[in-house]
């Protein structure tokens, strides 16, 4: 089973865990760090070493980050950047994390990191308010 860190800005990591409990039921073998105000570069990537420790990486480690460029991706990547077991995927949603928990033990890594990115870009859209009622009725 592939591995799932999600490293985010402030609790976001640990409330896309949580969320996903509510939907998906219990889940296994996927750890949050959070980069909180105050802490620097340094102890975020430091935090990251620690927690993957704790995640069986044995058939890779899908790491998904909140936004591209900020501290959290920069932190994941410069902690685990050179394993080639590990991919990295921002931009994180709810769906995207549905999704991955339930194809990670059918597919590779590189497999499950497309899936990812898909599943984030086809739960963005629009509701059109009225037609939604109608439909509703």
């Amino acid at each position: 089973m592939i591995g799932i860190l999600i490293v985010a800005h402030n609790e976001y990591a640990k409330a896309l865990i949580d969320t996903s409990k509510m939907i998906y039921g219990e889940v296994e073998n996927i750890e949050a760090v959070s980069f909180v105000h105050g802490e620097g570069l340094e102890i975020l990537k430091n935090k990251i070493l620690d927690k993957i420790k704790t995640i069986n990486t044995s058939d890779g480690c899908i790491v998904l980050l909140d936004v591209f460029g900020g501290t959290p991706m920069n932190a994941s990547v410069m902690a685990l950047g050179e394993r080639e077991d590990v991919s990295f995927v921002y931009g994180t949603n709810i769906s995207m994390l549905l999704e991955v928990l339930s194809r990670r033990e059918s597919v590779g890594i590189r497999e499950l990191t497309e899936i990812a990115i898909n599943a984030g870009k086809e739960s963005i859209g629009s509701v059109k308010p009225r037609l939604f009622i109608e439909n509703c009725e």
